[in-house]
This record gives structure tokens, sequence and C-alpha cells, in this order.
């Protein structure tokens, strides 16, 4: 389905954008990554307490916020973590984030998966059930909670050429 608005308004409106798009995207982007960095404050703490209790720290370590790309008229930037576990290459952020099925896991590389049980003992086991995880997200809601500071920011770079 495509809608199409046809309005001298609408027109003005959208050739001051497209103006505002040409004559100031450092400041887009400059906005833009604002709230990437209010996005990326947001998320590590979600990670740190109030959503995943924090154990090691990797994920929160690994999260972070690329910068802001001007491709034509598009503007883009994201956030997320580039944490990567097991030989399978799993973003276990995703994971907390979206959750996740049952598996199975099994050793890749060796006869039997080994781990460290209570007093230290290692313990070896030829595959392991791994029950379904519910959701937690982390991110998602940094983004909610930061929506309306990005609008802001984007609006005033709209605001500053209208001055």
């Amino acid at each position: 389905m495509k809608l199409k608005i046809e309005d001298e308004k609408f027109d003005s409106l959208k050739q001051g954008f497209k103006r505002d798009v040409t004559a100031r995207p450092g400041l887009i982007i400059k906005a833009l990554e604002h709230g990437a960095s209010a996005v990326l404050q947001q998320a590590k703490k979600n990670v740190s307490g109030p959503v995943l209790s924090l154990r090691t720290g990797r994920l929160r370590r690994s999260i972070m916020a690329g910068r802001a790309l001007k491709q034509g008229d598009t503007f883009s930037i994201w956030v997320g973590n580039r944490l990567k576990s097991g030989s399978q290459g799993v973003n276990y952020g995703a994971v907390w984030e979206f959750g996740s099925g049952p598996a199975v896991i099994r050793p890749i590389r060796a006869r039997a998966l080994r781990w460290f049980g209570p007093g230290g003992r290692p313990i070896f086991a030829s595959m392991v059930r791994r029950p379904a995880q519910a959701p937690r997200p982390w991110l998602g809601p940094a983004v909610k909670d930061n929506i309306l500071k990005i609008e802001d920011l984007l609006d005033g770079v709209y605001s500053h050429e209208q001055a």
C-alpha cells in the first residue's frame, strides 16, 4: 500500500526538511550521536541491575554505539552489543533481549562438554539440555525511554534552521 499526500503546507514542510538535510547534515549527525549516547548509557544501566544482574560485566562492556551515517537523504546510527558467545557465535545480548527456545548443547570439537561444578570439580557431559529463556529486554526499553529526547534533539536542528 502506498500513501501519497498532496498539500501545499505539507510540500513546504517537506521542502524545508530537505533544505535542512542538505544544509545541516552535521547538526543532524550530532543530534543522532547525542541521542545514541543517551540510549547507550541507559542500556548499560539496564544490564547492571534493573533488568539483568551484573555478573562478569562482559555484556555491559560490549555495548557500544556506532557513528551516525548519512546515505543520500537517510541518516542512521546503531546501538547494541558485539559480544559473541560459544563456538556458534551466538549474540547473547540478543538472547537476553528477545529470549530463546529450549536447546540441546553438544560438543563440537571434543567428545564431551566440561565445566566446573561446586567445589571446583570438573563435570563432563556428552550433551546438555538448556531450557527456554523468557525475554528480559534491556535495549528496547533504553530506546523507548530516550525516544522523546532524540526527537527533541532532531527538532532542535529544524528550529535552528528556522531562526
